[in-house]
């Protein structure tokens, strides 16, 4: 096992609220019994920290995952009472269209970097869709703090343009995010989630497929990961990514100031903080104030008059680098000139900076029912707190300001809210 260290993780045998810390090695032997687990796996740290916190909310620390996700997914109204969900044939034919994507995206893989197909894993999740793991040594992955969203941005550029990239739940690129157990039931169909051969996914049809969800299957197939080499051209995209990935600059300050650092590593990260800040045109003093509540959960406090503020005024005494500022690094500093950005403390401009992030930049096809124009997006008030680690009461409150000052519009649906920016910030969003 690659990086062995990383030995827990967090799962549960039904109700999200009785999870608890696992040794991966165990879970192995026995995953047939557990109905869901997180995506990543952890050092002795996290064990330590859901002893102290009885939840892993709160942990920010490093992680690594052996296996990359893309998750599929159709709305499929259940209406099971009991027993094997009933597909309707409109909607065997849309998870049909979900199979033909995978062929379609494992096939662009094996022709641009030479994959080997058969070293990827293919789940039929058991209801509506399908799970894709794909090897993390293909990329020369290594563990790191927010490695949920650089794994989105990796998915992100190998899908792009392909028809899969409308089935894509990104939600899963979330901390603490689970997944199920290959061979666990899914209650709401009735059906197993099931190991699947790429030979299988080429050749079977969807209803196929269905049946043999019916009973739990085992991944005789299954490739050992110690076989599976590094791709040239897939780490080669990788370290391109690590090193130039904005929304990773961005996000990380929000997590740094999540949390204390211990003796030694105080003042090297209170300047990184500083800097970023600094970097995302905050205010000296608004920087200030953040890095005094940060330095309180420090072990132990840097002094605030001695310490602190000679590094804060350090960070400041230079230029911003506005190349760091945003996913395109322009678009920040038009919008810092209007009227409305003053009306928003730093929070409400992260989750702002989010907003825009996601904006498509081409019209989109979403879930198969709705075409997301340009300058727009489809949201939900969870999703857009789970990805700026707020509240969804704040979020609510952020995206009905911004309508009320006419910088947004947004209509309701069953898919989550349509939002659409005023044509000043299509503009800017378009043209950077």
């Amino acid at each position: 096992m690659q990086y062995p260290e990383y030995a827990y993780t967090y799962c549960t045998e039904g109700d999200f609220t009785q999870g608890r810390v696992c040794n991966i090695r165990s879970i192995t032997k026995k995953g047939h019994q557990i109905a869901f687990i997180h995506l990543m796996r952890y050092k002795k740290e996290f064990q330590d920290h859901i002893e102290l916190n009885s939840s892993s909310s709160g942990f920010y620390r490093s992680r690594y995952t052996d296996w990359m996700l893309i998750d599929l997914d159709l709305l499929i109204q259940n209406k099971n009472t009991g027993g094997v969900h009933n597909y309707t044939q409109a909607e065997i034919q849309r998870l049909s269209k979900i199979q033909h994507s995978i062929i379609e995206f494992v096939e662009s893989l094996c022709q641009e970097f030479g994959v080997d197909p058969n070293q990827a894993q293919y789940f039929f999740s058991g209801f509506k869709g399908y799970h894709i793991m794909l090897p993390s040594r293909w990329f020369g992955l290594h563990p790191q703090p927010k490695l949920e969203k650089f794994i989105e941005l990796l998915i992100r550029d190998i899908t792009q343009g392909l028809s899969i990239g409308q089935f894509i739940d990104w939600g899963v690129y979330q901390r603490n995010r689970w997944v199920r157990i290959p061979n666990t039931i899914n209650k709401a169909a009735g059906l197993f989630k099931i190991p699947i051969q790429y030979s299988e996914l080429l050749s079977l049809t969807q209803r196929q497929i269905i049946r043999m969800a019916q009973t739990q299957r085992s991944n005789f197939w299954s490739i050992d990961l110690n076989e599976v080499d590094k791709n040239q051209g897939l780490n080669k995209k990788c370290v391109s990514l690590q090193s130039s990935s904005n929304f990773i600059q961005i996000n990380s300050v929000h997590s740094r100031l999540s949390e204390g650092v211990a003796l030694g590593e105080r003042c090297d990260t209170a300047l990184v903080i500083a800097t970023s800040l600094r970097d995302l045109l905050i205010s000296i003093d608004e920087a200030e104030n953040k890095l005094v509540h940060w330095n309180k959960s420090n072990r132990p406090p840097l002094d605030v008059r001695s310490e602190l503020i000679p590094i804060i005024k350090n960070a400041f005494s230079r230029s911003p680098r506005t190349q760091y500022i945003t996913p395109d690094g322009l678009i920040l500093q038009h919008i810092r000139n209007f009227e409305w950005w003053a009306r928003f403390n730093h929070e409400d401009r992260w989750i702002i900076l989010q907003i825009i992030s996601r904006t498509n930049t081409t019209d989109k096809v979403w879930q198969e029912e709705v075409t997301v124009p340009k300058g727009s997006l489809v949201l939900s008030n969870k999703t857009l707190a789970d990805n700026s680690t707020s509240t969804e009461g704040k979020c609510r409150h952020l995206l009905n300001k911004l309508k009320r000052l006419g910088i947004i519009d947004y209509e309701q649906s069953e898919f989550g809210k349509l939002v659409t920016w005023n044509e000043e910030m299509r503009g800017i969003i378009l043209c950077n």
